[in-house]
């Protein structure tokens, strides 16, 4: 389990969070993953036809939690990174497996916009653009094996 590729030698203190945050994911790691969001945290996902609402950070908490339990490995490629002001564009890969033996590989784009308040760096908004045919073959494979 880990987060690789196209990262910063010396990565600003905004993208730090994020970094952090991706970190969490991979180590299925909530109190990791709790501490890079700000309390007013909302996370959506695209595109809208995938007809998912957006989750605020209890919601959103509790889904990582179940979804990462299906995992016995989670690997982050970072294909590239891209800063404007207080906004990071993630483009990366997962190369992931289910605890059934699954393959979960896939792509998304993160627009991640995080702020600072009292010295600490938070991430408050996160759009995900995701592989919708994957993704949709995914949950559907999940509920087959329930």
């Amino acid at each position: 389990m880990s987060v690789h590729g196209a990262i910063p030698s010396d990565p600003a203190p905004g993208l730090k969070v994020v970094l952090r945050w991706l970190e969490s994911v991979s180590k299925n790691d909530i109190p990791l993953m709790d501490s890079a969001l700000a309390p007013e945290y909302r996370q959506s996902f695209h595109p809208k036809s995938l007809g998912w609402a957006p989750f605020s950070k209890t919601e959103y908490i509790a889904f990582m939690t179940k979804m990462l339990a299906m995992f016995d490995d989670f690997d982050i490629d970072i294909h590239d990174i891209v800063e404007a002001a207080e906004t990071y564009i993630v483009h990366l890969s997962v190369n992931a497996t289910r605890q059934v033996g699954v393959p979960y590989i896939t792509e998304a784009v993160f627009t991640v916009r995080v702020k600072e308040t009292d010295g600490e760096w938070k991430m408050v908004d996160t759009k995900e653009f995701m592989d919708s045919k994957f993704i949709s073959g995914f949950f559907a494979s999940v509920e087959q094996s329930k």
